[in-house]
């Protein structure tokens, strides 16, 4: 390293290193504007360094590898003049609130809104409906280019006459209609889950995307206007990524962008088997809100074909034609796919094996490590609830049926059901991981609960011929 700069030097996944050192270089002597110097060279060793284990549930693995960064800090010039580099947090603030491509072009964004949208009929609505017309106007009027940045990469002019942005274009410019509208609204810059969390230094490399934030009844509401399939004041699952900085002038705030409310799959069962026993006709409807309902939203809509596919690779005899799928493009709505499906019995001798819940549970414990040294991350907590009937034809007669079982405690709860009269089988099951993320020191636990509600909810209920 020259010695015209300064680094800070940050370390991550490990507490010391084995050796450091560090000593000027015996090579050629180096000259830059008349000035002879030498370079300095730092040296750091670590041995027995343990290899990654990576696992599902993780942000990004930038969080959790070990790693040395160098930021550069100071610039040492050879007037003798010496430039800041790493900044503070208002310092900050106040460089993006006056850049040209980022508050800037709020400000323009706020002098042209007339121009954009009716902000006259905007602000006769209450505030929060406010709030949602002006989020889905934008989501309905301008497309995301698929490029993240905190900053709009096209002038105003230029965005606006494309209708074709970054999230920069997109979501500064829903700030500025906000704020035109009347709205307390800022900014908030992040960093999205596969670049990994923010260090507390104050350096903008740490960020690489802004979403707008709206102060309504000390209430602040978070919306990305470049995804058409989240609710008005819902983030994208890249967003949800610890914190993110509100940039409002002359005060530094931290907004937690932590999911609270847990989301909902319901998948409900309405199986007959055939009176020859070889096969089982059902009708699964499965219905989501929330960020279940965002990720059905996005792998199916337009897509029924992957949806069939899916089935198929379940094991499910499917027609295209006869699935119907209600709300796909109404976030604010429970999303509805009903699905009438056959596939073959299981038989064992004379036995039949009926799975209520078809191949709808989870099978496979994605958690397989003895330890885990880094979070469980679920993103969001949710809640998977299955309801079935199965109707058995005349001349056979229930043998068994599985146990119930029944779990809670502050971070999981569980409960499965099953029970017959005459020739109706019911069985409901029911769990929720209650919060989004889960210490270390929880991993056992979770993974013993993922076992058990994976040995419970595809457990048999089996059947014979009188």
């Amino acid at each position: 390293m020259t010695p015209f700069y300064e680094y800070n030097m940050l370390m991550q996944g490990a507490a010391r290193f084995t050796t450091q050192k560090k000593y000027t270089s015996s090579g050629l002597e180096q000259y830059f504007a008349g000035i002879k110097y030498e370079e300095l060279v730092y040296e750091y060793t670590m041995t027995d360094v343990p290899a990654f284990r990576s696992e599902d549930y993780i942000t990004s693995i930038k969080d959790y590898i070990i790693k040395l960064s160098f930021q550069l800090s100071v610039v040492h010039r050879t007037d003798g003049a010496n430039i800041d580099i790493v900044k503070t947090w208002p310092a900050l603030i106040k460089e993006l609130d006056t850049d040209e491509s980022f508050g800037k072009y709020v400000n323009k964004v706020e002098r042209s809104a007339s121009k954009i949208i009716d902000i006259e009929k905007c602000k006769k609505l209450p505030p929060k409906e406010r709030f949602d017309n002006i989020v889905r106007f934008v989501k309905s009027n301008y497309n995301w280019n698929e490029i993240k940045g905190m900053g709009a990469y096209e002038s105003l002019n230029k965005f606006l006459d494309q209708k074709n942005g970054n999230t920069g274009n997109i979501n500064l410019m829903l700030t500025g209609l906000l704020s035109a509208s009347g709205l307390e609204a800022y900014p908030l810059i992040l960093s999205t889950r596969e670049n990994g969390k923010i260090r507390d230094i104050p350096f903008l490399n740490f960020f690489n995307y802004t979403v707008a934030a709206a102060i309504i009844n000390d209430t602040v509401y978070l919306a990305d206007a470049t995804d058409t399939f989240t609710p008005s004041d819902v983030l994208p699952i890249r967003c949800i990524n610890d914190k993110g900085l509100l940039i409002k002038r002359d005060e530094v705030k931290w907004i937690p962008l932590a999911v609270n409310d847990p989301s909902l799959l319901k998948s409900s069962f309405d199986i007959h088997l055939t009176p020859e026993s070889d096969t089982l006709k059902a009708m699964l409807t499965i219905k989501a809100d929330g960020y279940q309902a965002l990720a059905l939203r996005n792998r199916y809509y337009n897509k029924k074909d992957k949806l069939v596919e899916d089935c198929i690779s379940s094991g499910y005899i499917v027609e295209e034609d006869s699935i119907k799928i209600e709300n796909i493009t109404e976030p604010d709505s429970v999303l509805t796919i009903k699905i009438p499906i056959k596939m073959e019995t299981e038989q064992m001798g004379n036995r039949i094996l009926i799975s209520p819940f078809l191949k709808e549970p989870v099978s496979k414990n994605k958690l397989v490590e003895e330890t885990r040294t880094y979070p469980i991350d679920f993103i969001f907590p949710d809640t998977y609830r299955y309801e079935s009937r199965i109707t058995l034809p005349d001349g056979f007669k229930v043998v068994s049926l599985p146990a119930e079982d029944k779990i809670n405690n502050s971070g999981f709860s569980f409960i499965y059901k099953a029970s017959a009269d005459g020739n109706t089988v019911t069985a409901t099951g029911e769990y929720q991981f209650k919060k989004s993320i889960y210490k270390p020191t929880e991993y056992n636990i979770i993974k013993f609960c993922f076992n058990e509600l994976i040995k419970v909810l595809n457990s048999q209920v089996v059947v014979e011929m009188n």
